[in-house]
């Protein structure tokens, strides 16, 4: 359960790293012409600001990938699935309204989002370790939260107040 939590949030926030890096790189805010002269993983590398040649740059890549990580705060993507397609939400940040029902999470960048709670949501909690209740989720508690659909139902909620 949890390990779709961070494949899914670590997709998103790959996806999300690669289109902000390609945006920078490129300096241009509209999409550009791709080119035709192929780039080696040491001249990506460069373009994403690291200073490693050849091997390394493989790693340094990934570490960046993984650094881009640890500052997500939301994001939505799509997956096909046999009957057509899903849409996954996932946000990292305050919960600012806990109830019953539903959790809105406001990342810091102000973005607010709400998910559903139903009787499918997962939820864990710092304290507990394990299951949890909805209840157990207080306002002002940081959390990440992931779910499917519009409107997004919560699928996993991970309190990680201490």
């Amino acid at each position: 359960m949890w390990k779709t939590l961070a494949t899914a949030g670590a997709a998103g926030a790959i996806v999300l790293g690669a289109g902000t890096a390609a945006l920078a790189t490129s300096g241009s805010s509209s999409p550009s012409v791709p080119s035709s002269t192929p780039r080696t993983s040491a001249a990506v590398a460069a373009a994403a600001g690291s200073s490693s040649p050849g091997a390394k740059a493989g790693k340094s890549h990934k570490r960046l990938a993984f650094q881009r990580l640890r500052n997500f705060e939301h994001g939505t993507w799509v997956t096909k699935n046999g009957s057509g397609s899903v849409t996954h939400t996932a946000s990292r940040g305050t919960v600012s309204v806990v109830s019953a029902t539903s959790i809105t999470v406001k990342s810091d960048d102000g973005t607010s989002i709400t998910y559903g709670v139903d009787s499918g949501t997962k939820i864990r909690t710092h304290a507990k370790k394990k299951d949890a209740a909805i209840t157990d989720v207080k306002a002002g508690d940081k959390a990440v939260v992931s779910g499917t659909g519009t409107p997004a139902v919560a699928k996993h909620i991970l309190d990680t107040a201490r």
